[in-house]
């Protein structure tokens, strides 16, 4: 039996979105996005990502969007008066720095005995940065987006079931070696200044 478009669209995405092609009004499930921004805003223990271990990639990207739209719209605001031109370009470079890491994280955490997804290191990426996404863009108050850091931790414990140690060393290992890279970088780009000559 033939699948309507606008029933494959509903399957795909699960969002209550009856007669789509038809041009009524999509419902997306606002409830759902509110309540998981309340479970992830902080700290958010291994259970909590437990519980959206079966989200799709819809429920993922839905939630994405939510969050990209937070931060820069956050940031346009404290930018007021500047140049704002660069931000369609950061959100693009945003987006694909957001899949480089998902992979580098994903095969890290699947070198060191991980039983997870992509899918999976796509919710502890995505969830687990809510934290940064929602007061990154703060002045003095983007510190707590280090929390993130923390919710990454625990989401690739509980997803990919390792150990804390492991986990923090999938998260943390691309941070250190970038920031090792980028002060390499400045110090090989600094010219020296030349030694006075002598008297």
């Amino acid at each position: 039996m033939a699948i309507k478009g606008n029933d494959l669209f509903s399957k795909v995405f699960k969002t209550n979105a009856p007669n789509l092609l038809q041009g009524e009004i999509v419902m997306v499930e606002t409830g759902k996005i509110v309540e998981k921004i309340k479970a992830f805003f902080f700290i958010a223990g291994p259970d909590r990502f437990e519980k959206i271990r079966k989200d799709s990639f819809g429920d993922i990207l839905a939630y994405y969007a939510v969050m990209l739209v937070v931060f820069f719209a956050g940031s346009v605001i404290v930018a007021l008066g500047t140049n704002i031109a660069y931000i369609p370009m950061a959100i693009l470079l945003e987006i694909i720095a957001t899949a480089i890491f998902i992979i580098i994280y994903f095969v890290l955490a699947k070198l060191l005995g991980g039983q997870g997804s992509l899918m999976d290191m796509a919710r502890v990426f995505v969830y687990g940065g809510t934290p940064l996404y929602l007061f990154g863009w703060i002045p003095y108050l983007g510190i707590i987006g280090l929390a993130s850091l923390w919710n990454m931790v625990n989401g690739t414990m509980a997803l990919f079931k390792l150990s804390r140690m492991r986990a923090m060393i999938v998260v943390l290992l691309p941070l250190i070696i970038m920031i090792a890279l980028f002060v390499a970088m400045m110090l090989y780009l600094t010219p020296i200044p030349a030694s006075p000559a002598p008297l």
